[in-house]
C-alpha cells in the first residue's frame, strides 16, 4: 500500500511539475509575441486616428508614406512570429499571426480608401472648375468647355465608384480585424490590441457611399 501511495505521490508531483513548466513556457511565448502584437496595434490605431481626427494637419502624401512604412513594419513582425512558430506553439502563434495579418490588411485597405478619397476630391475640384469655365464660355470655346466638363463629370462618376469599392473593402477588412482581435483577446492585455471603438470610428467616418 505504501508503495502504491508513493507512486501516486510521485506521479502527482511529476504531473504538477509538467503543468507548471508548460504554463511557464506559455507565458514566455506570450511575452515573446506581445511586442509584435502591440507594435502592430499601435500602428493601426495611430493610422486610424489620422482618419478620425478632424484637426489633423497631415497631408495625403504624409499619410501614404506613413501607411506604407507601417505595412512594411507589420510584415517584419509577421515574419518574426512565424520564425518561432512550431507545432507546439500554434495555439498561440497561429491566432497571433492571423491578428498581425488582419492588421496589415486593414492598413492596406485604409491606404487604398484614402487614395480613392483623394481621387474623388481631385475629380470634383476639376469638375467644379470646368463647370465654371463652361458657364462663362461662348462660341467655339463653349463646345470645347462642354467636352471638358463632360470628361470631368465622367471621371468624377468613376472616382465615386472606385471610392465605394474601396469603402466596401475597408469595412470588410475592419470586420476581419475585429474577429482576429476577438481570437487573441484572452492571450494579450487589452492595451496591446487596437481599440474596437477606433475601428468603429473609422467605419463610420469612411462609410460606404450610396
Amino acid at each position: 500500500m505504501k508503495r502504491v501511495l508513493l507512486a501516486i505521490l510521485v506521479i502527482g508531483v511529476a504531473t504538477a511539475a509538467w503543468f507548471g513548466y508548460a504554463q511557464y513556457e506559455r507565458v514566455r511565448l506570450v511575452e515573446q509575441v506581445l511586442p509584435h502584437v502591440k507594435n502592430s496595434s499601435l500602428r493601426a490605431e495611430n493610422a486610424s486616428r489620422t482618419v478620425t481626427d478632424t484637426k489633423t494637419q497631415m497631408t495625403y502624401k504624409e499619410l501614404f508614406d506613413r501607411l506604407e512604412a507601417d505595412i512594411a513594419e507589420v510584415e517584419k513582425r509577421v515574419l518574426e512570429v512565424q520564425t518561432i512558430a512550431t507545432d507546439g506553439t500554434r495555439p498561440i502563434t497561429n491566432p497571433s499571426i492571423a491578428y498581425l495579418i488582419a492588421t496589415q490588411e486593414y492598413l492596406r485597405a485604409l491606404m487604398q480608401n484614402s487614395r480613392k478619397t483623394l481621387g474623388v476630391e481631385s475629380a470634383i475640384e476639376r469638375a467644379t472648375k470646368d463647370l465654371e469655365s463652361y458657364k462663362t464660355a461662348s462660341g467655339y470655346s463653349a463646345s470645347y468647355a462642354k467636352e471638358r466638363l463632360d470628361a470631368s463629370l465622367a471621371d468624377s462618376e468613376k472616382s465615386l465608384k472606385d471610392l465605394k469599392e474601396s469603402a466596401v473593402a475597408l469595412h470588410k477588412s475592419a470586420k476581419e480585424l475585429q474577429t482576429a482581435r476577438a481570437n487573441v483577446q484572452t492571450l494579450f492585455p487589452e492595451d496591446a490590441l487596437i481599440a474596437t471603438s477606433q475601428i468603429a470610428a473609422v467605419m463610420e467616418k469612411r462609410s460606404i457611399p450610396e
